[in-house]
């Protein structure tokens, strides 16, 4: 039970250290409106992952990238991912806009079928991401521009 505990613990502070790493990001130089670099820069397929560097989880793109869609003030985010009970599930959704400051998160119950959640994301505008957290493959971004969106 010890390592069980041991082992969530782990993954939470990884989790944690990624977030400070992506704020890092933008307080380090990425102060421009071009956040390719978080796709595509060395972070991506090693710390997180994305649909453009899925490091040693390219076959699991379709199943663990987060889809985003817009509708009036909010975004709908799904991740077509199975779940299977505490063995293997999506554990939530995180958005967070361009400065990385949290919007929302939907935690999920490893019971449901399919991991849906809906965000309220009135005054925002730019990119904002979302971050959808697997219990067995970590953490994958994807972004959506609000401005270039009807």
């Amino acid at each position: 039970m010890l390592k069980l505990y041991l082992k969530v613990y782990i993954k939470c502070i990884k989790r944690i250290f990624i977030l400070i790493l992506l704020k890092l990001l933008i307080v380090i130089g990425l102060k421009s409106e071009d956040y390719s670099y978080l796709l595509k820069g060395p972070l991506a397929g090693s710390l997180y992952y994305t649909a453009e560097k899925p490091g040693r989880w390219k076959e699991l793109i379709e199943s663990h990238t987060p889809i985003i869609t817009k509708n009036k003030n909010k975004i709908e985010v799904i991740t077509n991912h199975e779940m299977r009970g505490v063995e293997h599930y999506i554990i939530k959704h995180i958005v967070f806009d361009k400065e990385f400051k949290i919007i929302s998160e939907v935690k999920f119950k490893p019971s449901i079928s399919i991991p849906s959640s809906s965000h309220n994301i009135s005054g925002y505008s730019g990119e904002v991401f979302v971050l959808s957290i697997c219990n067995q493959h970590d953490n994958w971004l994807n972004f959506i521009s609000l401005d270039k969106i009807n």
